[in-house]
């Protein structure tokens, strides 16, 4: 590799400079570090195959090394060993860096960097200064590489980058960990107004200076509590009408319609497009479990009423089946009979009485029980002698309680 070094003017002997002009790859700045640190007197530092860090992808162009006994800002100069030069990754020019080479064979790299590209998003920040929609606007990026921590802790590797990125005209924050053979990350924002989070992964990852919708990055999320409760609310509205949701409500009681969980999976050039290959939604009504997934989910469009849809038809569907069922829709009636018996007593024995709540129990459960036969009552498809058979069993619920009050 042909370079030149020359002696700093005018305090001579106290620093040197030299110039790779082709650059050197990180790993080769690893290398060179860790045998200056052989050299006075360093050992057992690990073999740099090990290290899961990205240091051949990254490399310093040209690479411009100052050896300094002395710290003077206005000629440039720290004390120690330093490079400085222009990162690339993967062969994109991405910013001006410099590198700290320590005497332990480690190196550190941290800097502000220009905006890049995540596959098809750019990437960016606030830069030096703080402040957006400047001239320095970049994100941090963080090489640190120390193999013997002076303190004693375990040894120190990372390759990260803190940044923010917009999808569909809203704001992420996002957090980059660069490995060998990709990396993964998360994005944290709002996708149409709803707050959610997803995990990046794959070989795809790393910096371009141009946007790459072919990249292999491969996106796992969840929406959060906003887009669930979203989902929720007009879920109940559509299926509040419907005659077998009601009366299913009236008598089994208990909570009509809850979203435990939404999440999604796709490629993030897909998402950056408002396009979603799953979406899955896990949820419950009338104690029982839905799950249901949406394909080709159309974030800006009309996947959300889709989704809706969907769920609205498996929350009448379950009504619907425990009219078909009437035996297990009078058990549900049963144990719901059986179970505010029990929380009326457990509430009311400390504040008057065992003797007390026995009687206001007793109250409150023949008023549940009278509702209960009524809503039987008014079922219109069931048969006369189904009728009875669940009143005869909602009877039986309530002497047993009288018995042990």
């Amino acid at each position: 590799m042909a370079g030149s070094f020359s002696f700093t003017s005018p305090i001579a002997l106290n620093a040197i400079r030299g110039e790779l002009p082709d650059g050197l790859k990180l790993h080769e700045i690893l290398d060179f570090n860790k045998k200056l640190s052989l050299a006075v007197g360093i050992k057992d530092l690990p073999d740099l195959g090990q290290i899961p860090l990205p240091i051949d992808r990254i490399s310093i162009r040209p690479f411009k090394l100052i050896i300094s006994q002395i710290d003077q800002a206005a000629l440039g100069l720290r004390k120690g060993i330093t490079a400085a030069g222009t990162l690339y990754f993967d062969d994109s020019a991405i910013s001006d860096v410099e590198v700290v080479l320590q005497k332990n064979g480690g190196v550190i790299c941290k800097s502000w960097i220009s905006p890049f590209y995540l596959g098809p998003v750019c990437l960016t920040g606030d830069g030096r200064d703080g402040k957006a929609g400047t001239s320095d606007d970049g994100s941090i990026f963080n090489f640190e590489y120390n193999p013997q921590p002076t303190d004693g802790s375990t040894p120190l590797q990372q390759c990260y980058i803190n940044a923010r990125a917009t999808i569909l005209g809203a704001p992420f924050t996002v957090f980059l960990d660069l490995k060998k053979d990709g990396g993964s990350g998360k994005f944290f924002g709002d996708l149409n107004g709803f707050q959610c989070d997803f995990s990046v992964s794959g070989k795809g990852i790393g910096l371009k200076k141009n946007a790459d919708p072919n990249a292999d990055i491969s996106v796992v999320g969840t929406f959060r509590q906003s887009f669930s409760d979203k989902v929720v609310r007009a879920v109940s509205d559509k299926v509040s009408g419907n005659s077998e949701v009601s009366l299913a409500i009236n008598t089994v009681g208990g909570t009509l319609f809850a979203v435990k969980s939404v999440s999604f999976s796709e490629s993030l050039n897909d998402i950056n497009s408002g396009k979603i290959e799953k979406l899955s939604v896990t949820a419950c009504t009338f104690e029982k479990s839905i799950a249901v997934s949406v394909d080709n989910f159309d974030l800006m469009g009309s996947g959300f009423n889709n989704l809706v849809d969907k769920l609205a038809e498996n929350v009448i569907s379950i009504a619907e089946s425990f009219m078909g069922d009437f035996g297990n829709f009078a058990k549900q009636a049963i144990s719901r009979v059986a179970k505010e018996a029990d929380e009326v007593f457990k509430k009311s024995a400390d504040v008057i009485g065992v003797d007390n709540a026995a009687n206001y129990a007793s109250d409150r459960i023949k008023d549940s029980i009278e509702t209960a036969q009524r809503t039987v009552g008014d079922i219109s498809n069931a048969t006369e002698n189904a009728v009875n058979q669940a009143v005869d069993n909602l009877n039986k619920v309530w002497n047993g309680i009288n018995n042990v009050f």
